[in-house]
């Protein structure tokens, strides 16, 4: 619906707003070094043949085979797939945004991880009645996030004042629930 005169917002929030915390940076990072550094195990524990040199010595030593350098590439692929898919639903997170207006809700939501995209932005435009719920819930990447249920699909909102809106959404919903019964 488009704001006009009659429905002015009464709260409002966007992703962009959000701080990225300590738990995020830490995921970023051993999305970094776990696979290369698994794949750099795998490449020295299992990628070098003996090579017997013919001396007067006896010498021996080991060679590399092909293998340390189909390891440690698969180690740097899988960082770098882990670090995009990161980004990506990071990069979404940002462009979430909810409207609270006195009839209605508005906004643009992320349905996580739908056909194995790491998140897709869905935008809504919910009459309270057809909400059935919206819960103010702790997120790993951002300060808060809401899910809110409507129609069988949750959408979740980053936002840093997810408490306050879901409140507020939350006590309109009791409030249109009180003028139906």
């Amino acid at each position: 619906m488009a704001e006009d005169k009659k429905d002015p917002i009464v709260v409002s929030g966007q992703g962009s707003d959000s701080k990225w915390s300590v738990q995020f940076f830490m995921i970023l990072l051993a999305a970094i070094i776990l696979p290369i550094g698994t794949g750099y195990f795998l490449a020295t524990q299992f990628s070098y043949r003996p090579v017997g040199l013919d001396s007067a010595w006896g010498a021996h030593g080991f060679a590399r085979t092909v293998y340390f350098y189909i390891y440690t590439g698969i180690g740097v692929v899988l960082a770098t797939g882990f670090v995009c898919f990161l980004l990506l639903a990071a990069e979404r997170i940002n462009k979430t945004r909810i409207n609270v207006y006195d009839s209605h809700i508005e906004g643009v939501g992320v349905i996580p991880f739908s056909n194995f995209y790491a998140a897709r932005l869905q935008t809504f435009d919910l009459k309270y009645n057809q909400i059935s719920a919206v819960i103010d819930e702790p997120a790993v990447w951002v300060r808060r996030r809401i899910a809110i249920n409507a129609d069988g699909q949750v959408l979740h909102v980053y936002l840093p004042n997810a408490p306050d809106i879901a409140s507020e959404i939350n006590s309109r919903l009791s409030c249109d629930s009180d003028k139906t019964l």
